[in-house]
C-alpha cells in the first residue's frame, strides 16, 4: 500500500540518476530529498545540481527511515539495479514507479512491480506488461508485449506480441520484429534489426542483426 508521504531518495550519483531525479522533481508528486550511493562510490556529500545531500546507502535508514521515505534506484547496469533492489527491500523501502505525463500509454498498461521508469516520448500500445526494475527511455512498444524484469529499452521500436527476457538491453534505433522472443540476458545494440528469436546471453549488433561471438557477461558491466 502506498504511503501517504511522497519523500524520495534516488540511488545513484551520475548523469543518469540526475535525469531521473529531474523527471521525478518536475513531473510527479514526489519531493526529492537526497541521493545515495554505496560507500565505496561516495566522492561528494552534496549533489551540486540539486543542492541536496548524497548519503551512504549501507546505513541510509538511519537518516531516512523507510517508514517516511521512498527509494528509486537510478542505475543503468541491470546487475547493480537488481542487487540494490534486493537490499532496499530488505531495508523495508517501497520503490515507486514513474510514468511521464508526456508518455503515451494505454489505460490497461500493467506495471507488474516497482522501480519502473517510463520517460517522455515513450509510446506504448494496449495490453503491454512491464515487470519490476525496468526502464523505457523513449521506446515505442507494440501491443501485447511483455517486458521482463531488470530490462532497459532506449529509443528502440518493438513490434507487437514481443517478449523481452529479463535483464536485457535494447539500444537506440534497434527494431524487434513482431512476435519475437528476446531471451534473458541479451544485449541488442544500436541499430540492430532482430527478425528471429534469440538465445540467452547473446549480443547482437549492426542493422542486419548479426549475432556476435561476444557473450553478455563479456561486456555487460561496461556496456550498461
Amino acid at each position: 500500500m502506498m504511503k501517504e508521504n511522497r519523500k524520495l531518495i534516488i540511488f545513484g550519483s551520475g548523469k543518469f540518476s540526475e535525469f531521473i531525479a529531474y523527471s521525478f522533481e518536475n513531473d510527479s508528486e514526489y519531493e526529492l530529498c537526497a541521493f545515495c550511493v554505496e560507500k565505496s562510490y561516495l566522492s561528494s556529500e552534496v549533489n551540486a545540481e540539486f543542492d541536496i545531500p548524497i548519503v551512504i546507502f549501507e546505513n541510509i535508514e538511519e537518516k531516512f527511515p523507510p517508514e517516511h521515505y521512498h527509494l528509486f534506484i537510478a542505475v543503468g547496469n541491470d546487475a547493480v539495479r537488481e542487487k540494490i533492489h534486493k537490499q532496499a527491500k530488505l531495508k523495508g523501502y517501497s520503490l515507486p514507479n514513474f510514468i511521464s505525463s508526456l508518455a503515451i500509454i494505454p489505460n490497461n498498461l500493467k506495471t507488474l512491480g516497482e522501480n519502473i521508469f517510463i520517460s517522455e516520448s515513450s509510446v506504448l500500445q494496449a495490453f503491454v506488461s512491464i515487470e519490476r526494475n525496468t526502464y523505457l527511455l523513449g521506446a515505442r512498444v507494440g501491443h501485447h508485449c511483455i517486458i521482463r524484469k531488470n530490462s532497459l529499452l532506449s529509443g528502440c521500436i518493438v513490434g507487437a506480441e514481443v517478449e523481452i527476457g529479463k535483464n536485457s538491453f535494447i539500444g537506440l534505433n534497434a527494431t524487434i520484429r513482431p512476435k519475437i522472443k528476446i531471451a534473458k540476458y541479451n544485449i541488442i545494440g544500436m541499430g540492430a534489426n532482430i527478425k528471429k528469436d534469440t538465445n540467452k546471453f547473446e549480443v547482437y549488433t549492426s542493422s542486419a542483426g548479426q549475432k556476435r561471438t561476444l557473450n553478455y557477461n563479456d561486456i555487460a558491466n561496461s556496456f550498461l
